[in-house]
C-alpha cells in the first residue's frame, strides 16, 4: 500500500486525524479520525510498511490473535482505499506473470 501524496496525520483538538493538503485537498474535503491503533498503523504505512508488516506490528503491540489483527488491518486499509487516500499496490504481493 502506498499513501498518496498530500495526505498527512495531524492532531486537531486533541484528536489525531488524516487530512489532505495541497492539491490533494482539491478532491478530499474532510478528515479521517484515527484511534490509537489507527495512528500506529498510519505511521507505519506512511513509512512504506506492507500489509504483512502492519499485521506484525499489531501483533507486537497488542495482545490479539493473528486473525483479528489481520481483519483489523484489512478494515483500516479498506477505509483508506475507499477514501482514495492510498493506492492498493502492495509489495507483499508478487507481480503476476503474463503467459505468452
Amino acid at each position: 500500500m502506498i499513501v498518496k501524496p498530500g495526505f498527512v496525520a495531524k492532531e486537531i483538538g486533541g484528536q489525531e486525524v488524516i487530512i489532505a493538503v495541497g492539491k490533494a485537498a482539491e478532491k478530499f474535503n474532510g478528515y479521517i479520525t484515527l484511534n490509537g491503533s489507527g495512528k500506529l498503523l498510519w505511521e507505519a504505512l506512511s513509512k512504506g510498511a506492507t500489509k504483512e508488516e502492519l499485521i506484525s506490528l499489531m501483533l507486537a503491540t497488542y495482545d490479539v490473535e493473528r486473525d483479528i489483527a489481520s481483519r483489523d488491518v484489512d478494515a483500516f486499509l479498506n477505509k483508506l482505499i475507499l477514501a482514495d487516500v492510498i493506492d492498493e499496490e502492495d509489495s507483499d504481493m508478487p507481480a503476476e506473470e503474463e503467459d505468452e
